[in-house]
Order: C-alpha cells, then structure tokens, then sequence
C-alpha cells in the first residue's frame, strides 16, 4: 500500500460509512400518504349517470400509522359535476367502532376525527406500511354534456394547512401529512362523460370521407 492509498483510504471508509446514513434519508425524503379515487365501474359514463367512486388511503410513510384525523377536501371539484349531501362512510370492522371517532359530513369539506384508541387492540385503527384503508364511498352526479370532469378531494390549490386534504396521525407525537409538506399526493380522478369512439369506428369515418371526396371529384 502506497503513501497515497494510505492517505485516502480513510475518506474511502467514510463514504462507505455514510451512504446508509443517505440512502436512510433519500427514503424518508419519499415518505408519503395517497388518496385514491377509485371508480367502482370504468367509465365512459352515460350523461346524467350517478358513479359509486371508493375513497382510498394508502400509506406508505415507511412505518404503520394510526390516523387521529383524516380530511377530504373536495372544493376543486369540477362544478359540473354533483357532490352528495353526506358522505358515506366506510366501517372497517375490526378495525375501528362508532366509539373511536365522530363525523361531519357536510360536504364538500369532510372530516374524519378518531378521538382515541381503544385498549382492544382489535378496535386500534391501524393502517400497515404499504397497506390500505376504504374510508368511503361517494356518489357523483355527472352532467349532461359530454366531456372530462375532474373530481378532487385533495384541492392542491390550498395554501396553509387549515384549508385542503390532510393526514393528522399519531396520538402521542402527532404528525401532519398534507402537500405543501410534499407527502400528501393523489386525490383526484377524471370521469369521461359520454361515448368515446374506438378506433374502428374512426377507421370507417376515415373511409367515408375518402370515398365522398372521390364521388365528388368524379361529378
């Protein structure tokens, strides 16, 4: 071993000593919590239909949470589109019981507040690392005229953390996930109102117009 090696073998150590340390880091960076909008029928949808659309919470924070709030916030919704009066709450049993939490359900802003957790650890609303929660289900109204409608529950358009979707988890040292702390992400869906042409259907079109210009050119 030269001078040289035994003079920059220590910073070599160090390196390999810190990259756990960063690679620690680069996932807490990525750490975060989605709300899923999942339709419970693909669309396109008929004018004037009503679509069953599953509110989702996916946790992927690195650890198990145990929500103490969760809020829905659905002012960026397409105003075309038809929000329920209520919201319609998904039970999870045994997860959680009607003593764990109470409700508001005025729309569009919605808030889900866990007060406490039971002492049966069955009833501890308690949500994996990778895993899932349904809180609910809602019923969207679509309009007439045909299109894409965007349904939001997130509203990314919020500018402080009392406005907008977020995650309040944790009962001892309560965390806030919400998307200006770029950890809350997702929260919206497009619904496609009306028939969408499949390409057959545009390759005939494309013959027609063809085989029109031809007659015309011969008349």
């Amino acid at each position: 071993m030269t001078a040289r090696d035994r003079i920059f073998l220590p910073r070599r150590w160090v390196i390999v000593a810190l990259a756990p340390l960063l690679l620690l880091v680069g996932q807490s960076a990525s750490a975060l919590m989605t709300l899923d909008l999942v339709p419970q029928v693909a669309g396109p949808y008929a004018p004037y239909s009503v679509v069953d659309v599953d509110v989702v919470l996916n946790n992927f924070e690195g650890f198990a949470v145990q929500p103490r709030l969760v809020t829905l916030d659905f002012s960026a919704t397409d105003p075309a589109l038809s929000l329920p009066g209520v919201f319609s709450f998904q039970l999870v049993p045994p997860l959680i019981s009607d003593a764990l939490y109470t409700r508001f359900e005025a729309m569009p802003k919605v808030d889900i507040i866990y007060s406490s957790v039971s002492p049966m650890p069955s009833f501890i609303l308690d949500i994996p690392n990778g895993g899932a929660l349904t809180l609910g289900t809602i019923s969207i109204g679509l309009p007439a005229t045909d299109g894409v409608y965007t349904l939001d529950a997130i509203n990314v358009a919020a500018t402080d953390t009392s406005a907008g979707a977020r995650i309040d988890y944790g009962f001892a040292m309560p965390t806030t996930v919400h998307h200006l702390n770029s950890n809350l992400q997702g929260g919206a869906v497009d619904l496609q109102v009306g028939v969408v042409p499949e390409p057959t259907t545009f390759a005939l079109l494309a013959f027609g117009l063809v085989g029109l210009g031809l007659a015309r050119r011969r008349d």
